[in-house]
């Protein structure tokens, strides 16, 4: 094996990579060729080994969506929508939601999901733009019928969150359905957020 001399590099080691395995890959920068490329897989498999597993959801995978829903304690069912990708039926603050999934590939492999609820009540376009002009992680309209819609939509593109990060969207998408059926139900604004 070859080593060649180089400066030290100045790097603070990763406190999740420790001491150990940040000299390690310190050093494997100074071998040349085949060795230095073996040392620093054998390194970053070994970080990757021993890092511990936290829980995803990933928009490829509906079921870690359900599972994340239940482990929150909302009841959460899969099925499919009328053109056949994934679709899962829940509840927040008393009302019934969906989260639909978007840019699937065959209705696989998703890449977005949006938590979307339809209220009966009319719906003003002056009423919308107040809401919206005051909350910025959800968007609200009148559809076709003139009613109420709430979406809030998460663009995951595939890539994996902590399930404790998708909790947040919940509790948040959560606390908007309340707000939201209180200012549908009210002819005076609701608090924004």
């Amino acid at each position: 094996m070859r080593c060649r001399r180089v400066q030290p590099l100045a790097m603070d080691p990763v406190p999740e990579i420790g001491q150990a395995a940040a000299g390690a890959l310190c050093a494997a920068w100074m071998w040349e060729g085949e060795e230095m490329k073996s040392l620093l897989l054998a390194v970053l498999a070994a970080v990757l080994f021993v890092a511990p597993a936290q829980a995803q959801v990933r928009s490829t995978d509906p079921q870690s969506i359900v599972k994340a829903l239940q482990d929150a304690g909302y009841k959460s069912e899969l099925t499919k929508d009328g053109e056949g990708d994934p679709l899962i039926r829940s509840a927040a603050s008393g009302y019934k939601f969906a989260i639909l999934f978007f840019n699937c590939e065959a209705h696989q492999k998703c890449g977005d999901i949006q938590f979307y609820i339809g209220f009966t009540n009319k719906l003003t376009a002056e009423r919308a733009n107040l809401w919206n002009s005051k909350h910025r992680f959800a968007r609200v309209y009148s559809d076709a019928q003139g009613e109420a819609a709430l979406e809030y939509d998460l663009n995951l593109e595939d890539q994996a969150i902590p399930t404790a990060l998708f909790r947040k969207d919940l509790e948040l998408w959560d606390m908007l359905v309340g707000r939201f059926a209180a200012f549908v139900d009210e002819k005076d604004d609701v608090g924004g957020s």
